[in-house]
């Protein structure tokens, strides 16, 4: 009987739920033809939704929204990295997830959006390395075509300020 229990104490653990997903992430990860594949993308989720707190979340949120913008889910890659930028304040990609985030709301020309997280990211890195571009960015933000061409016409020297003659 003694024996017996020995026997069992030794057996290897099983892995957790939570092991058997990271294998799976890991083994979708090493697959060159599912690096940006839907089934990774949802293994990530489903990681980030049971395990909040793990470090690893940061990594595969950032992850997610670069599959998801790869996919051609723009408003999803957008909404993943602000929520990125919003949750991880402090880490040093955070900015670049703000400003990627209103890039691409800006392409799906949603400008008040764009305008909202292009402006939080100003509040948020009053001293980012992006400050400059925003701020030539915004008040662009909704012109159409014609009226940035108005915006920057060079308006026309009339005929009576030029010189006509050098005698």
């Amino acid at each position: 009987m003694v024996i017996s229990a020995v026997v069992f104490s030794c057996k290897p653990k099983p892995p957790s739920p939570k092991d058997i997903l990271f294998q799976d992430i890991t083994k979708l990860q090493k697959d060159p033809d599912l690096i940006y594949s839907d089934t990774l993308f949802n293994s990530y989720h489903r990681y980030i939704t049971l395990y909040p707190t793990d470090p690893k979340c940061a990594h595969y949120l950032l992850l997610s929204a670069d599959i998801a913008g790869r996919r051609q889910r723009s408003n999803d890659a957008s909404l993943l990295y602000e929520q990125y930028a919003n949750t991880y304040k402090d880490s040093a990609e955070a900015g670049e997830a703000l400003f990627l985030a209103a890039s691409l709301k800006e392409k799906m020309n949603d400008h008040e959006e764009s305008k909202r997280i292009f402006s939080q990211y100003l509040v948020f890195y009053p001293d980012g390395p992006r400050n400059a571009e925003i701020r030539q960015i915004i008040p662009f933000l909704g012109l159409t075509g014609e009226q940035l061409i108005e915006v920057f016409r060079i308006p026309e020297v009339p005929d009576s300020t030029k010189v006509k003659n050098f005698k």
